[in-house]
């Protein structure tokens, strides 16, 4: 999209760059040009992109880039540029990443730490909007705010900021060398970063047409693990507190244990060691901070997925986010065959046959489970032939594994148990299963156009809420924004889907007119299904059966702390 100012609006932005002059105090003030593609926040003016009703402001900081001293610390504030308009009419750096094929959600680059930086889409009109904030997910080591066109979601009367956050090492790696003071604020700098951009939004969020008092946390995949860690700061009175109201959780669920301090930390020093930088305490500190962004990636490579991630035990998640369930009305669930992307991915490798299938319940599970899975007439081999889209030993790996895998922080039966633990307390929360099997594949380019089946794998719903989305933007691929379009068939349960989602962070409810009654859950039979675009495809199920978790996997896992 391109800014095109007439004469007399181009002549206001001179005299709105006077104006500002007193303008940069403790809070952001709408700019007297009257001109939709200009704002004033805290730091400065910036100049942004508008398209028929929309406008788009992009690659606005946030903090300070988390360069030399401030790498590896928590986020600084960001310098005012005084009256100078910033331009904000393109996309900004991504937070250092790889891309494909090592990387299928990323994009590479591997020179800048600067990229702390949020993109808002907001209507022209109105004021006091509802804002979602959007965490990108990527398994905490890839992906950006401004992979997600959110132009669909802003149409229906709200403010949309999505942001970048640091990732891998730079943003995970708790060294106790960090922390001379003992506090236990080390490795969660990633999670510091969103509860910055939070409180940018606190500051901000007036001058671009939305109420800062009712802001709506919002991710995917690592970004719902991070909703889910933002509720468990902020219902413990952390720095979230008072900044959000109500949180979406799509693909990770609360349930979801993070790996503690300690056990961070101890990793971190073999990690620290693993890129030339062994010791303790300010000697080691400068090393790390010394290091390539090169250098620091090339060692992310080397790692499992979730390797670098949040842990628990200090000031920014000081409890498992489990313990918080309640604490916040929430809307929360996933796809039907989410393991499914991870599987065509190599992880684990695809069986090709029943004994293939067999031994890799032994590896995933180990011999007891294992063989428990194996036995059960639910997940018998011979139950999964026929399917026209997925070859039998494939379908069944990615059914047993959606379910449950203790390695999988994605699989459904978190969601139920999260289900079940808020729909006892006073906050509601809406849970959701989408199930479409005509759904697009999630990865439409090469290499992975011939390896990801279409279908309600992982990441699949997140073309219905961002239409356009490029998953992502890369060298010679269409613009974000300008990705492969969805069927026509598929435009009505996106329609329907972006309505739900919008009118929750509106209200807390995501009933509306004209929609499907979807029940605060309370029940087994409450969960709605997505199945696909027809009117009568979206109806409630029992979830919960569906995925034998009561049934099946929490007695065997529920001993041993885990879906308890």
């Amino acid at each position: 999209m391109s800014a095109r100012f007439s004469f007399i609006a181009r002549a206001a932005v001179a005299g709105a760059a006077l104006a500002l002059a007193g303008c940069q105090g403790g809070g952001s003030q709408a700019l007297p040009s009257g001109d939709p593609a200009l704002v004033a926040t805290d730091k400065g003016p910036v100049r942004g992109t508008v398209s028929g009703s929309l406008r788009l402001f992009q690659a606005i900081p946030y903090a300070a880039p988390p360069v030399g001293a401030n790498r590896f610390a928590p986020p600084q504030p960001a310098a005012s540029w005084g009256t100078t308009i910033k331009d904000a009419t393109k996309a900004g750096t991504v937070c250092p990443q790889s891309g494909p094929p090592a990387a299928p959600f990323g994009l590479d680059q591997e020179t800048s730490d600067d990229c702390l930086t949020l993109n808002v889409t907001a209507p022209i009109a109105g004021g006091g909007l509802p804002v979602m904030v959007w965490i990108h997910g990527g398994a905490f080591t890839q992906g950006a705010g401004s992979f997600y066109p959110a132009q669909a979601l802003a149409s229906h009367g709200i403010v949309v900021v999505t942001i970048n956050y640091r990732l891998g090492i730079l943003g995970f790696l708790a060294n106790p060398a960090f922390d001379p003071s003992g506090k236990g604020q080390t490795g969660d700098f990633g999670i510091e970063d969103q509860i910055a951009a939070l409180q940018w939004v606190r500051t901000n969020a007036g001058a671009f047409g939305g109420n800062p008092a009712n802001v709506t946390i919002a991710g995917e995949s690592a970004g719902s693990l991070s909703v889910c860690d933002l509720v468990a700061n902020a219902a413990a009175g952390g720095a979230a507190h008072g900044l959000f109201v109500r949180g979406i959780a799509e693909s990770g669920a609360c349930e979801v244990p993070n790996a503690t301090l300690a056990s961070a930390e101890s990793s971190a020093s073999a990690l620290s060691a693993q890129l030339g930088c062994s010791g303790s305490g300010a000697a080691v500190v400068a090393c790390l901070r010394g290091l390539s962004v090169k250098k620091i990636l090339g060692v992310q490579a080397t790692l499992t997925l979730g390797g670098t991630a949040p842990n628990v035990g200090g000031p920014d998640i000081p409890q498992q986010p489990k313990s918080a369930i309640g604490s916040y009305p929430m809307l929360l669930g996933g796809n039907k065959y989410e393991w499914g992307l991870f599987i065509a991915l190599g992880l684990p490798p695809p069986p090709t046959n029943q004994a293939s299938y067999n031994s890799t319940l032994q590896s995933v599970y180990g011999s007891t489970v294992g063989t428990l899975v194996q036995n059960a007439p639910q997940y018998a081999y011979a139950n999964f032939a026929g399917n026209p889209v997925y070859p039998q030993p494939f379908l069944a790996l990615q059914t047993v594994m959606t379910d449950f895998a203790p390695s999988d922080p994605v699989a459904f039966c978190y969601d139920v148990v999260t289900w079940n633990k808020q729909a006892a307390t006073a906050n509601p929360i809406f849970a959701y299963e989408f199930a479409d099997m005509n759904a697009p594949t999630t990865l439409p380019f090469a290499p992975f156009n011939s390896l990801v089946p279409p279908g309600p794998l992982h990441a699949a719903e997140l073309q219905y809420l961002f239409p356009g989305i490029a998953s992502p933007p890369q060298a010679g691929a269409p613009a974000n924004g300008q990705g492969p379009a969805l069927p026509a068939s598929e435009v009505p349960l996106s329609n329907e889907m972006i309505a739900y989602w919008t009118n929750f962070v509106a209200t807390g409810n995501p009933n509306g007119s004209g929609l499907p009654t979807w029940p605060s859950y309370k029940t087994p039979a409450d969960a709605l299904v997505f199945s696909g675009p027809a009117a009568n495809q979206t109806a409630t199920g029992n979830v919960d059966a569906e995925h034998y978790c009561s049934a099946f996997w929490v007695p065997i896992y529920a001993p041993f702390g885990v879906l308890n």
